[in-house]
């Protein structure tokens, strides 16, 4: 699979529903990780990324002058709430013990310090590993506009940009690569490393059992991230990668 928009997360489903994975009994997927140098190959046994709800909180209130907030319908209000609340999902809904994410990266609305505006924006994410968890706090989320919308009475829009369930990593067939690797090389693997960012082969781990590696490739000095225009990655690690593919698939097919 090349699949194309994994960005954006519609790729493998655009391949899905095209067939790819028809006579397929497996996957195996691998991205680049900076966490470790090029020779080693990290993996998690279960949820390996999280999901992704990248959401959008369209405020439409009644603008008006900044000495009569009576007459209007504060949309920045609404907005403040929203935020507020949002944020309190994770302190008070999630459990503590699981990972989860909630981030604004985006709060618009006004151009003039005396003037209430008419339209408020929030823009934002939510990630987490566990399903049960993305599940009740998108129900909550959808609960708390609604509140918010009748308690301002501002007409508030809840959508959804970009979703994707958290990538699960099969774990007893993650063992078994695992194993392959290890007999036929010194690569060294890693167990445990996950990630917070999301993935689109998540909807293949859906349909198939997959397994998701990560192909370590930090270059030492080189202490940017992922989609920074400065990040450099360790060629170093390309055989390792094309290697790994390789002893899976002969193995696996070998054995199965």
């Amino acid at each position: 699979m090349f699949q194309p928009a994994e960005e954006i997360f519609k790729g493998s489903k655009m391949m899905i529903e095209n067939g790819v994975l028809e006579g397929v009994d497996v996957a195996l997927a691998l991205h680049t990780n900076l966490s470790h140098e090029a020779g080693s190959i990290s993996y998690y046994e279960g949820y390996m990324a999280t999901s992704c709800d990248n959401f959008k909180v369209t405020i439409k209130g009644q603008g008006g002058h900044g000495g009569y907030p009576h007459t209007t319908k504060d949309p920045i209000n609404a907005g403040v709430m929203i935020y507020q609340q949002f944020n309190q999902l994770i302190s008070r809904d999630a459990n503590p013990s699981k990972h989860t994410t909630l981030t604004f990266g985006q709060f618009a609305s006004g151009s003039n310090s005396n003037i209430i505006p008419d339209t408020a924006t929030l823009q934002g994410t939510m990630r987490t590993y566990d399903p049960e968890i993305r599940e009740k706090l998108k129900k909550r989320m959808d609960e708390i506009v609604e509140g918010v919308s009748k308690a301002t009475e501002c007409e508030i829009n809840l959508e959804y940009s970009a979703s994707v369930p958290s990538l699960y990593s099969d774990p007893s067939l993650t063992k078994e690569l695992v194993a392959y690797v290890e007999e036929a090389s010194d690569i060294e693997m890693i167990s445990g490393e996950r990630l917070m960012a999301s993935e689109d082969m998540a909807f293949v781990s859906r349909k198939v059992p997959t397994v998701y590696f990560l192909l370590n490739s930090k270059i030492p000095g080189n202490n940017y991230s992922h989609h920074n225009p400065k990040v450099d990655f360790s060629e170093d690690a390309m055989p390792i990668g094309v290697g790994l593919f390789v002893t899976c698939a002969i193995n696996w097919l070998n054995n199965n």
